[in-house]
Parts: structure tokens; sequence; C-alpha cells
């Protein structure tokens, strides 16, 4: 299974009436006493199922998850900051492996950081750089962006790039 994606068990079992069910290790789950449980794994591990029937038979069985930590995510390389409605903010968009983006610096080519957000949502359009700086709309250039990305396992990685702006 990728990060980001759930994965539902299906479980069966013959006409038993169960009194206990209980997944193992439960983090992740959205149920712990139930049969086909809705799971967010952030880390590949065994996960085992115990049951115990009415009349105090047990059983158990586990299943190998391993979670495959893909790390995606789009930066668009231009944007026109006009106000025209279309592409006017510069954000990075996360997949669903995506947490946060912790930080978002812009630089214009002299060094001097033009744009700086923390804790910007990757799915929100206009949570980025508006392409102002100083109160005016900057000149159309080549900016440089560095970024923390935080992903859902609690890994904070480093991603940096160029963008153009546009009229």
């Amino acid at each position: 299974i990728n990060l980001g994606e759930t994965f539902t068990f299906q479980t069966a079992f013959n006409n038993v009436n169960l009194q206990e069910i209980i997944w193992t290790p439960s983090n992740g789950f959205d149920c712990e006493d139930c049969l086909a449980p809705t799971f967010l794994p952030l880390n590949s591990g065994n996960y085992t199922l115990f049951v115990s029937s009415e009349d105090d038979c047990p059983a158990t069985d586990s299943i190998m998850i391993t979670v495959n930590k893909f790390r995606q995510f789009f930066a668009p390389n231009a944007f026109s900051p006009n106000f025209d409605g279309y592409n006017d903010y510069f954000t990075l968009y996360g997949g669903p492996e995506v947490e946060l983006i912790k930080k978002l610096t812009v630089f214009n080519r002299w060094g001097a950081v033009v744009f700086e957000g923390n804790d910007l949502d990757s799915s929100a359009d206009t949570q980025g750089w508006n392409g102002i700086f100083n109160g005016k709309t900057v000149n159309p250039d080549v900016y440089i962006w560095i970024a923390e990305i935080q992903f859902l396992d609690g890994e904070v990685i480093s991603y940096s790039g160029d963008l153009t702006v546009t009229k």
C-alpha cells in the first residue's frame, strides 16, 4: 500500500458468534474491535487479529503490510499573479501522503525573501505566494523556492526549485 492510502481488511468466519475482536497494533484503524476496519498505515509492519467466540474458542491470524513511502508533490514552474482568478498563486500540491508544507520560502535573483509561508495546506490554491512583494506585484522574472514538506509518517524533507512569474 502507498503512504496516504487506506486499506480495508476483509475477514471471513464460519457461523460463529464472536465475543472479542482485537487488532494489534491498533493505531491507524478506524475501529479496533470490528471485523472489517479501514486502516491508514504509516509504516510497514505485521498486524494481528485475535478473536474469541462465545464458547471461548480463540483464533489468531496476521498479515504483513508493506507501506511504499512515495514522496510525491507537484511544484508548478510558472504562475501569473495578475488576479484574473486563474493561476494567481504559487504553492506546492501534495498527494495523499503529504500532511502539510511546513515552510515555503521564495527568493528573488538577489537572494531577498519575497515570500515566506508556514504550515500551508498542500491542497489549497490560495495558501501560497500571490506575487506581491513590498506591497507591489513583482515583475516577470525567475525566482527560487525552498520548501520543507511534512509527510503523514512525520518525516520532513527539504526540496527546492525555480519558478517563472509571467504576466
